[in-house]
Formats: C-alpha cells, sequence, structure tokens
C-alpha cells in the first residue's frame, strides 16, 4: 500500500494501516485507488504520480520547508539513532 504525508508530501510504501511520518512525524495516509494500479502495488502511471503530488502540495497542511528538507531530517534523525 502506498501512503503519503500532507505534511512533507512524502510518498511510501508501507505495510501498516496507520503510520507516522519518517520525516515529520505527521500522519501518514492511503494514497486514494485512482492513483494506483489494481493491485495497489504501483503508480497507474508517472503523470499520475506527478498529479497526485500536485495535489498534495496545495493541500493547507503541507510546508515546503519540511518536504525541501526531507533528507536532511532523515539523516539526522538517523544520526541520533545510531548515536
Amino acid at each position: 500500500m502506498f501512503v503519503y504525508c500532507k505534511k512533507c508530501g512524502i510518498i511510501c510504501r508501507s505495510k501498516k494501516q496507520t503510520s507516522k511520518c519518517d520525516v515529520c512525524d505527521a500522519e501518514m495516509f492511503p494514497v486514494p485507488n485512482e492513483y494506483l494500479t489494481a493491485s495497489g502495488l504501483m503508480f497507474v502511471s508517472q503523470e499520475k504520480r506527478k498529479e497526485f503530488e500536485n495535489i498534495v502540495r496545495q493541500n493547507e497542511d503541507y510546508d515546503e520547508e519540511v518536504s525541501k528538507n526531507r533528507d536532511i531530517i532523515i539523516k539526522e534523525k538517523e544520526a541520533k539513532r545510531t548515536a
């Protein structure tokens, strides 16, 4: 199942129905089925994925700064866990 974060915009696969974002700890939501193949294992097309990403960016909960710094935030969290 694909899930996404309304705050940072990350999209990833998850086996859990509910989970927290690895980047910003916000709640993750399932990607609507209309953007996914019947199996739910992939997006229908790159165009549909881009369309969905644009919808997420237009959400009032979206934080562009957090989104831009996702890789940095993840690396910092990993460093804290291994320290």
